[in-house]
């Protein structure tokens, strides 16, 4: 009855071509992987629709089909009898019952993973005009910040906190551009195995493994650590992945400043300097001027920043390289003495470095 119910109100819907996504766009929400978003659908004449009929799906993808999300029909639903809903959104799915007299047909859904990401609609068929909302929600990976050489969790957790001492899971590290995916640590029934990738780096947890924990902690972090980190429960019903980014910071080492070529009347300078996250680099003189200096260097490797700047000086002085990273509050800097054989010294400075020289003379 509801097959035909819906064929009948799709006819209707296609002669009457009417769509709020034709007046108002669909609207987009963003949240963070594994906490819980709300996708609102609300009729403007906020009649009761408790006795309605609405319809939320997700709208097929590349590589997958379309999805059905929540289905109420008259009191009628997925959570209380109704079948047919895909099995990814079972037991996540809810709506708000006291809200239907108001002309709410809004859901939530909890524990929210990278793939629901998508389109939705909330189609009323029956509705004089039928009536479609589109929402487009974009679920991103949890992200972690740690300082380098730290340690940091990265949690996994099954909502439903069943015991999975006996299960299997498998967390890995997302490919990067320079890289393949890596094996971060796999369990399966008792057995685990890092599998060599993070040797001495990686465990888990064994005593929350009874309440559905299959977090594990990284030791030691190091910036080329940062990255996407998948935890996959490829065997349960529905099988079940996990996203977390995980950046690690690093202040930026003491930066290495060189003289290249030197003549009479100048020198070529460099400094070079690495870090994440991006360190601003500076070459000043002895005044804490900024020189115009030329980017060499601007590359990312391994999670790391790597600038070069050269500059050419034709002054005898003291030159620092100052690399500055303001989410750290950090500075950094190293400094070398220039001498320029060539240099035209007014007379007024010769002389007075000369006394000057004379007057530590004799204080010695």
């Amino acid at each position: 009855m509801n097959i035909l119910l819906d064929l009948l109100c799709l006819c209707l819907l296609c002669l009457t071509g009417k769509t709020l996504c034709d007046e108002n766009g669909p609207k987009n929400i963003k949240v963070e992987g594994g906490t819980d978003v709300m996708l609102p659908c609300s009729l403007s004449t906020k009649e009761n629709i408790e006795s309605k009929l609405f319809d939320w799906r997700k709208v097929a993808q590349k590589d997958d089909g379309q999805k059905k999300v929540f289905l109420y029909d008259g009191g009628s639903h997925y959570n209380n009898g109704l079948d047919g809903q895909s099995e990814e959104f079972k037991g996540r799915v809810s709506h708000f019952q006291d809200e239907l007299k108001h002309g709410n047909a809004s859901i939530i859904i909890r524990n929210t993973k990278i793939s629901d990401s998508g389109e939705y609609t909330c189609y009323f068929p029956c509705h004089r005009p039928p009536q479609i909302f589109y929402i487009e929600l974009v679920v991103e990976p949890k992200v972690i910040i740690v300082k380098e050489d730290s340690d940091v969790v990265l949690p996994c957790s099954l909502s439903t906190k069943e015991n999975i001492t006996s299960k299997q899971f498998d967390w890995k590290k997302v490919a990067q551009k320079d890289d393949c995916q890596k094996e971060v640590f796999y369990y399966n029934g008792g057995s685990n195995n890092n599998k060599n990738c993070f040797p001495g780096q990686v465990s888990h947890f064994p005593d929350e493994l009874k309440h559905g924990n299959a977090s594990i902690i990284i030791r030691n972090t190091k910036v080329s650590d940062s990255g996407v980190y998948t935890c996959d429960f490829p065997k349960l019903q529905p099988p079940q992945t996990f996203h977390i980014e995980l950046v690690v910071v690093g202040a930026a080492l003491k930066p290495s400043v060189t003289i290249l070529t030197a003549t009479a009347n100048s020198a070529l300078l460099q400094c070079e300097v690495h870090g994440n996250p991006k360190p601003k680099v500076e070459l000043q003189d002895s005044d804490g001027n900024n020189l115009h200096a030329e980017v060499t260097q601007d590359s990312e490797r391994e999670g790391s920043f790597y600038i070069t700047l050269q500059t050419t000086v034709t002054k005898t002085d003291t030159y620092r390289c100052v690399a500055t990273q303001e989410e750290l509050k950090h500075q950094i800097y190293a400094e070398t003495y220039v001498y320029i054989r060539g240099e035209i010294i007014p007379c007024d400075i010769l002389i007075f470095k000369f006394f000057s020289a004379l007057f530590i003379c004799k204080l010695l």
